[in-house]
């Protein structure tokens, strides 16, 4: 294959590629995008919700990371254990919605903690009889952990 002929086939698979991407962007959707849990009592268990509002089966990994900040102020997600989530891998037939528990079981706290709830899934389609695009997708829900009696300590200054 010549270069230019290389050249206008990358070009097709990428424009198949966006195609494809753009009809499968909104095929799933997480709900809530944020949540406040208590670090303990009722409000320490919520619910999320999956969609699938594709025509393709959806199989969806869910897992929680923990937030924190490097040096420059940039978001560092870090795994954790601080959280029960049930299910964590899910199958969803098209036009079918998954409940996903979401109960927090860490450790009691002296101030608010951040985490991000994670559906992340892996699509695979075929463009043609040899040619298969695969690619991940993935929504962040926001997860706000405080404890009972927290109240906000900031000054606004001018």
């Amino acid at each position: 294959m010549n270069t230019e002929a290389l050249l206008m086939y990358k070009r097709a698979m990428f424009t198949i590629f966006l195609l494809v991407v753009s009809t499968q962007i909104f095929s799933f959707e997480l709900t809530p995008m944020k949540a406040d849990f208590r670090d303990s009592g009722k409000n320490s268990l919520k619910y999320f919700r999956l969609s699938n509002s594709s025509d393709k089966i959806l199989e969806a990994n869910i897992e929680m990371k923990k937030i924190d900040f490097g040096l420059q102020n940039e978001e560092v997600k870090v795994k954790t254990t601080d959280f029960e989530i049930s299910p964590q891998t899910i199958s969803l037939i098209p036009g079918k919605t998954q409940k996903i528990k979401v109960k927090y079981i860490g450790k009691k706290l002296s101030k608010e903690s951040i985490y991000r709830l994670t559906a992340r899934t892996k699509i695979h389609d075929k463009t043609s009889n040899k040619d298969e695009l695969s690619y991940s997708l993935e929504y962040d829900a926001t997860v706000y952990v405080t404890p009972p009696k927290a109240k906000a300590d900031f000054k606004i200054e001018n």
